[in-house]
């Protein structure tokens, strides 16, 4: 079983060898980030052996502040936060084009070196155009429009 985290996320049980994380799939496009790659072998069900490796995907392009990319999006949406702000005490608000909030978890968002990870999968969210509301403490930062496709 291989479990790809990190802006780009995919989970694959490979039941055949040669075994691999995107089987007889094209891999995924790279978006910057940092990433976690675990695969577990198992043999008649019980875990005989597991290795995790981390890694980043560095742009070569400089990102600026309030970026998002990939836009649009399948997955996961990434933002690039200055540095000078306090990633900790920040609070995302997706709202829809006819103003209705959809509910961000905690567990949906990421920040690592200053790029917050939101994954719109897990909870899915409809495809649509979005609108990205970063504030902190009743101040807001930026807006961004944002399209899931």
């Amino acid at each position: 079983t291989f479990n790809l985290t990190g802006p780009f996320q995919k989970t694959y049980t490979a039941d055949r060898f040669p075994f691999a994380l995107f089987d007889e799939e094209t891999g995924f496009s790279p978006v910057a980030g940092s990433y976690t790659l675990e695969a577990k072998a198992f043999n008649d069900s019980v875990q005989v052996s597991v290795s995790t490796v981390r890694f980043m995907v560095k742009t070569t392009k400089p990102l600026t502040d309030w970026e998002v990319y990939p836009n649009p999006f399948s997955d996961v949406c990434n933002i690039k936060l200055p540095e000078d702000i306090d990633v900790n005490a920040l609070i995302f608000r997706l709202i829809t084009l006819t103003g209705q909030e959809v509910l961000l978890k905690d567990s949906q968002i990421r920040v690592v070196d200053k790029v917050a990870y939101i994954n719109m999968n897990s909870p899915p969210i409809p495809t649509g155009t979005y609108f990205l509301k970063i504030s902190q403490n009743e101040t807001m930062h930026k807006t961004v429009k944002i399209v899931k496709q």
